[in-house]
């Protein structure tokens, strides 16, 4: 605590030098004048600090003891601020940000958008923007029931929104709505039939009669398990037929790509372009290239102004460089082409799978690939199983 005040009064470390020093401190002592940290230095020269506030009188007292006292060192509140009492602009500077720092704490100027897969973020920002909140919008003028409701009114894959404000950022929060497989009601009779062609593995008849069984061969829309029972005891009824139908299925892919393409060989010039954006205005630091080469790449960046405690002034400085290169073109080494070939082909399978079975998975696969003229030529062989039931409603 004795630290804390020292600092905020302000203390200085002073030397005496003099026939008597120890006569000093004690003079000093006797007229309520606090010492510490006192070391002697030599036999005519000592060391100790005391508050701002004493120095003056010290220096009297040290005049009648005989002794001359130096100023060392200084430290403390008192002092610091001292430094700043002819540096108008610097104190003007300080002013003006703890200003706009408060009034920038007030508005939006950032937004941060997360959950959206389908959505692009600028659709989402350009249909809040349409609700009343954009950059430059004020805090207190945020109310998430109304933006929410909104929202969904105008984005109709959102499922959920919302907007937590943090400083001056607005941290969107968006859940996109999922597709849901369409599914027949139990009291509607239906058929279960093949989606694809394949060889029947296994069939596992819940309700139905069952038409086809392990072993056979079926065609994509052949029925596996009918709906339409007809017994001598019942007579014919009508039920809403389900089974999980496993076969086995064969696929043969094909993609293509060209044997040359095009690259880009970069000559080493390049042209920048800078400017601020302050509260959504765009201000040039520099001339904008209109055509800045015939070919060239663009890399922008831009970083905004921000201070801890998520809060960020409304000023961005923007860095666009034009890059100038020289398209060329080069062939396409025949062990690439096979690896960018092969893994399409994979992944189409794997899709071709995935969206008509979740158990689906694949037995075995065989790749090759051939040059045919300006095109490399792939083909991909495999053999599944899979799930290959779907329920449609009896005719």
């Amino acid at each position: 605590m004795n630290k804390i005040v020292n600092h905020l009064q302000g203390f200085v470390k002073v030397e005496a030098v003099g026939d008597f020093p120890e006569r000093f401190v004690n003079i000093c002592t006797q007229h309520g004048i606090a010492f510490w940290s006192v070391r002697t230095l030599g036999e005519h020269r000592m060391e100790a600090v005391l508050n701002a506030k004493d120095l003056r009188k010290a220096k009297r007292l040290a005049e009648k003891s005989g002794c001359n006292l130096a100023e060392k060192r200084k430290r403390g509140v008192p002092f610091f601020l001292s430094g700043f009492k002819h540096r108008w602009a610097l104190i003007g500077s300080l002013v003006f940000c703890l200003a706009a720092l408060l009034i920038s704490s007030r508005y939006i100027w950032r937004f941060d958008v997360e959950g959206n897969e389908v959505l692009t973020q600028e659709e989402i920002l350009s249909a809040l923007s349409e609700a009343g909140i954009k950059t430059g919008s004020p805090v207190r003028d945020v109310d998430i029931v109304s933006i929410r409701n909104q929202m969904l009114e105008k984005l109709d894959k959102l499922a959920w929104i919302t907007v937590n404000v943090s400083g001056s950022r607005a941290h969107v929060v968006a859940r996109e709505r999922k597709e849901k497989p369409e599914i027949i009601p139990k009291d509607i009779p239906t058929n279960v039939v093949a989606a694809k062609s394949g060889l029947i593995t296994q069939v596992d008849a819940m309700e139905g009669s069952s038409k086809a069984f392990e072993g056979d061969l079926v065609e994509a829309g052949d029925l596996i398990v009918s709906g339409i029972i007809d017994s001598e005891t019942m007579g014919i009824r009508l039920v809403h037929a389900h089974a999980d139908i496993t076969a086995r299925t064969w696929y043969e892919l094909e993609a293509v790509l060209p044997a040359t393409a095009q690259g880009k060989q970069y000559s080493g010039k390049s042209k920048e372009y800078k400017y601020l954006i302050v509260t959504g205005k765009k201000i040039p630091l520099s001339f904008e290239p209109f055509t800045p080469f015939e070919f060239y790449d663009k890399i922008k960046t831009s970083s905004s102004l921000t201070v801890p405690g998520e809060l960020t002034f409304p000023l961005t400085l923007v860095e666009e460089i034009y890059a100038e290169y020289t398209p060329v073109n080069y062939r396409v080494d025949e062990e690439l082409a096979e690896t960018l070939l092969s893994r399409s082909l994979e992944n189409s399978l794997s899709l071709e799978i995935d969206n008509d079975s979740k158990d689906g998975k694949i037995l075995r696969s065989e790749m090759s690939c051939d040059t045919e003229g300006a095109v490399f030529r792939g083909k991909l062989e495999a053999e599944c199983l899979e799930e290959i039931g779907v329920m449609i409603a009896v005719p």
